[in-house]
């Protein structure tokens, strides 16, 4: 891989430097095609950020008349460029000369002001159609409303409501009731009241609406209405005087440019031919560009063989590294599985055994046992052989204290001390490798010893399990396979002769 990467980074190198890298479709435009030319392109000629330019990319020697003649046709197309402005600039001059520019940009300024007073009285105008739209939907609103309050009052007039409360009054006053007739001729007596009353209501709005007819907002509207179409006439007219004058000043300069039809010929040629040219460059520089892709096709062949050929070898390696590591294994295969780990749980298994024994056996067998107020006292007496004796205690198992402590606290400090004990660091190595907390006191004695013996059952079941002569056939058969397989490549890369 070390050897490809180098190689890689040149063929991109070219790849940007290339002339086939620059843009299809048209020609540049006239200033980019004068400056640059296209076996340069614009990407070699910026300073990176990092750090200087990079050289140039030297041609190959099958590059150089393409890249001779790109010159000369850019050279050429310089060449036509200037005198290309020249014309131009001869043409502007004469336009400049003339004393009508300045007078038909006045009035194209008037034109433009006119025009805009113009639509601001058009707005203006639409508004007032708005406004007079609005009014007339808002009446007939309204009369539509006060046509459906009459009908539902359910007469046609006043006079005949009066006439019906005078017809009931009557009736009341002339003829003998019962109360609940009397009664249903009030209700109604009050119904045609307030039946009055909403026609009363309604003959007002009538009243307030009539003093706002359709016709006297119509006349209102079109007051403002004409004098706006009067105003708009002016303008109009304002309008149609200056776009004569500046037609007649666009009739002038049409002459005077009929005049300078010389300039216009030699400029369509002079363009024409600037054309050919860049034509005749782009393909100059479509040659170039096939001409660089079969170079790179070249390349990338060469580069995709030798990474065909890294990749075979890696093959190669890992097929050699396989076999190697099966052979490995099939020699070491008469080895049980998981003898270390065994190993090591039986030795723990043997120290909690004398651990127990020292710390639980040891000292329920051997010490007396005593009351907390016997234990104050420094000599004891025992018997032995039947003949009195006295037992001196060491000094640092004595009670003696010159300020007689609290009970509580003397029988934590006695409990503590008997059932505490230190372990060295190789031992605790032993149970870290084992993944076994150790005990750290006599109360944990038990349950260290019964995950020990748990894990040491799991590692002679898994033991159990394990076939050696089945596993041999299986490694045997993938080394088999391996090995031909490596076989294969190796006749597949050895150098074949002539036929």
């Amino acid at each position: 891989m070390s050897t490809v990467a180098p190689e890689t980074t040149s063929l991109g190198a070219a790849a940007k430097q290339d002339p086939s890298g620059a843009k299809k479709g048209g020609p540049k435009p006239h200033s980019e095609a004068s400056q640059d030319g296209p076996h340069e392109p614009a990407k070699d000629r910026k300073v990176p950020k990092g750090g200087p330019k990079k050289p140039p990319r030297q041609p190959r020697p099958e590059e150089i008349p393409f890249k001779i003649q790109i010159d000369e046709k850019s050279k050429n197309i310089a060449r036509l460029q200037a005198e290309l402005a020249a014309i131009n600039r001869q043409i502007y001059d004469n336009k400049e000369g003339s004393s009508d520019n300045d007078e038909r940009s006045v009035i194209k300024s008037k034109l433009d002001e006119i025009q805009s007073r113009i639509n601001s009285l058009d707005l203006k105008r639409n508004e007032y159609l708005d406004e007079l739209d609005t009014k007339q939907k808002d009446i007939r609103k309204k009369s539509k409303s006060l046509t459906e309050m009459k009908m539902s009052i359910g007469f046609k007039s006043e006079e005949e409501i009066n006439h019906q409360i005078r017809l009931l009054e009557g009736l009341m006053m002339t003829s003998s009731l019962s109360l609940k007739e009397e009664k249903q001729m009030m209700a109604q007596l009050q119904q045609l009241r307030a039946s009055k009353l909403s026609f009363e209501r309604i003959h007002r709005l009538e009243s307030q609406q009539s003093k706002d007819t359709l016709d006297g907002i119509i006349s209102c509207v079109k007051s403002n209405l004409d004098s706006l179409r009067e105003e708009m006439a002016v303008l109009r007219k304002a309008k149609r005087e200056e776009s004569q004058k500046l037609f007649t000043l666009n009739e002038n300069k049409k002459k005077t440019m009929d005049n300078m039809k010389e300039h216009f010929d030699a400029k369509a040629r002079i363009s024409k031919e600037i054309q050919e040219e860049i034509q005749a460059k782009q393909r100059l520089i479509k040659e170039l560009e096939e001409l660089n892709n079969e170079y790179y096709a070249k390349q990338k062949a060469l580069h995709l063989a030798r990474v065909k050929k890294q990749q075979e070898d890696r093959e190669r390696r890992s097929l050699e590294n396989e076999v190697r590591s099966l052979s490995n294994q099939l020699e070491n295969c008469d080895f049980l599985p998981h003898d270390k780990e065994v190993k090591l749980l039986q030795q723990i298994l043997v120290f909690i055994d004398k651990l127990e024994e020292t710390h639980v056996s040891g000292p329920a067998s051997t010490a007396a046992p005593l009351d907390a107020t016997s234990a104050s006292s420094v000599p004891t007496e025992t018997s032995l052989n039947g003949t009195t004796a006295t037992r001196v205690i060491p000094k640092k198992e004595r009670d003696e204290y010159f300020i007689t402590p609290k009970a509580g606290k003397k029988e934590r400090k006695s409990k503590d001390k008997s059932k505490s004990f230190k372990l060295d660091m190789v031992t605790l190595s032993y149970f870290e490798s084992a993944g076994v907390e150790p005990p750290t006191s006599v109360d944990g004695i038990a349950g260290c010893k019964l995950k020990v013996q748990e894990k040491l059952d799991f590692f002679l079941k898994e033991r159990a399990k394990c076939n050696v002569d089945e596993l041999k056939e299986k490694l045997q058969a993938r080394l088999e396979a391996a090995t031909k397989k490596l076989e294969e490549v190796y006749k597949d890369r050895a150098p074949k002769g002539p036929e």
